[in-house]
């Protein structure tokens, strides 16, 4: 089962309504957005909690090596460096993606499931 271990979380101000387990950015006045997400950019963070609406404060897992559960946004096999899609959902990095993360998994994963990563930006894959 997915977890967040020797993970570090934060509170942030949601500038609209937030997914649990999907990646946030900053955006407009430093508040958190899945709308805010660049694929092939780094993330801020990825939801801890559920039903957060427009101005909540919301805990937020930082990417600080620790691992934490994301949603997948397809299939990722076990092992592979993860980015962002437009959703906010975990995606096989490309050869020239942000690496956000490693899925740390046995099994390939399936669109929707919660997935656990090792949380840390990577840079490009290599």
């Amino acid at each position: 089962m997915a977890t967040n271990e020797n993970s570090r979380q934060v509170t942030r101000i949601a500038g609209e309504a937030l997914t649990r387990y999907r990646f946030v950015r900053s955006g407009a006045l430093g508040r958190v957005l899945h709308t805010a997400i660049v694929v092939n950019q780094f993330v801020d963070g990825i939801v801890a909690e559920d039903s957060i609406l427009t101005a909540d404060n919301v805990g937020i897992v930082v990417p600080d090596g620790g691992t934490a559960k994301v949603q997948a946004g397809g299939v990722i096999t076990a092992g592979a460096n993860v980015t962002t899609n437009a959703s906010g959902q975990a995606v096989a990095a490309a050869s020239t993606n942000a690496i956000v993360g490693t899925y740390i998994g046995s099994v390939s994963s399936a669109a929707n499931d919660i997935i656990e990563i090792q949380f840390a930006h990577k840079g490009a894959q290599p």
